[in-house]
């Protein structure tokens, strides 16, 4: 309860005492009688014993719908939090795909995502992790504590992500599996979960109805599955309309609303099996525009492929954003001539992992003498121009190598 004061000098030592007598209720209707008030407006929770008190002296106007309504739509300065709070949220991602071993507990894998940002100002909304076996899956979402649970050889490890800057928090769902390729089941979860990713990100923009989304989010039961969380939910500074599930799990009675510009959601189809216990967590938080949408995260899609010897990658036959397969004229940069083809000496590409493991020997350094060093890089078309760019500077702190590494094969 928040104990109003006069300015001046007494002010601070007014307030210690104030906070310090555990009567914030009754102090706070003394204040007001002593300013006349009458009508009370309220937000937010209050035990009933205490609006009761509120009651027996004042008029009390609950403000809660109105105080909803004003947090839905973001303001230009709330945008750019909300922008610090997802690159938060990726920095956390990456750190957890680029760290986790096999031996790892789940606790460990908690504190390699808050280590990501928590020196750079950012604190934790929520970090749900999971982590199972895929070929006897016994979790079909992220528990919201961590376990002792050790990560193993053949594990998928699939996570919700918000780190926050102040009271503004990004949020971004990944599944990545461990030392194995996905078994088929996974595959087809997470290809259905990136297909209503897609499907609902389409259909967003001003004045986009709850129908319009439920039907686009329809591929997750024609492929056979259902969800076990909201498909979508407005986000940043709390969790707020429209709450929407899916036909096979709904959300709770339909929102009689359509989505507006400068609204903050979240998408995540996160699709699981009707059988057993096996899902995965796909999605991120958007900008709903005028007439569209934009991504206000920059961590790459994809069903992730941690290998036991600590390399990364993508799953077999997947882009490596769903852009390019979607869209033709997109193009790495790096390219020659726009075409996708190469005239020139075959390069290889070298992730930071190879780096720290030829470094002992002097290969790393001598290596630095022939190649380029690639901090960023980005997908492009050549009329929309940059698709999606990667900043690896996010795992400075995580190893001395935070680039890709060009090279010549020849040399």
């Amino acid at each position: 309860m928040v104990q109003p004061l006069s300015a001046g000098q007494e002010a601070r030592p007014r307030l210690r005492r104030a906070l310090g007598e555990h009567r914030g209720i009754a102090l706070t209707i003394a204040e007001l009688k002593k300013r006349g008030a009458k009508r009370v407006g309220l937000m937010g929770p209050l035990l009933a014993r205490k609006q009761r008190e509120l009651e027996r002296e004042f008029t009390v106007v609950e403000l809660d719908a109105q105080y909803v309504r004003l947090r839905l739509l973001k303001s230009e300065e709330e945008l750019d939090w909300l922008r610090i709070g997802a690159a938060f949220s990726d920095a956390g991602f990456a750190s957890l795909l680029a760290g986790t071993r096999p031996g790892m507990t789940e606790r460990e894998l908690g504190n390699l995502v808050e280590r990501a940002y928590v020196g750079e100002g950012g604190t934790t909304f929520i970090h749900f992790i999971g982590v199972t076996s895929m070929a006897n899956p016994a979790l079909f979402a992220p528990p919201q504590f961590h376990s002792s649970r050790k990560v193993q050889v053949g594990d998928i490890v699939f996570c919700e992500l918000s780190g926050s800057f102040w009271d503004y928090s990004g949020q971004v769902l990944r599944s990545f599996t461990v030392g194995s390729e996905p078994t088929a089941l996974y595959r087809d979860l997470h290809a259905t979960a990136e297909a209503a990713f897609d499907a609902v990100t389409a259909v967003v923009r001003h004045g986009t109805t709850m129908e319009e989304i439920l039907d686009a989010a329809g591929v997750i039961e024609e492929r056979g599955f259902t969800v076990c969380d909201d498909l979508m939910h407005g986000f940043g500074g709390g969790y707020f309309p429209p709450i929407l599930g899916t036909r096979s799990r709904p959300a709770g009675p339909m929102p009689k609303m359509t989505l507006e510009e400068n609204m903050t959601v979240v998408v995540q189809p996160n699709v699981i099996a009707r059988d057993r216990a096996a899902g995965v967590q796909v999605g991120e938080l958007i900008r709903v525009t005028r007439t569209g949408c934009e991504r206000l995260h920059q961590a790459p899609r994809g069903f992730f492929a941690r290998e036991a010897d600590h390399h990364c990658r993508r799953g077999p036959g997947r882009p490596r954003h769903r852009a390019v397969a979607r869209a033709p004229g997109h193009r790495r940069t790096g390219d020659r001539a726009g075409t996708g083809a190469d005239h020139g000496p075959a390069r290889r590409l070298l992730p930071s992992p190879t780096l720290e493991m030829l470094a002992p020997y002097g290969v790393t350094d001598e290596m630095h003498k022939h190649g380029i060093k690639v901090p960023r890089w980005q997908i492009r078309d050549r009329k929309a121009g940059v698709i999606v760019e990667w900043d690896l500077g996010l795992i400075a702190d995580l190893t001395p190598y935070p680039y890709r590494f060009h090279l010549e094969q020849h040399r």
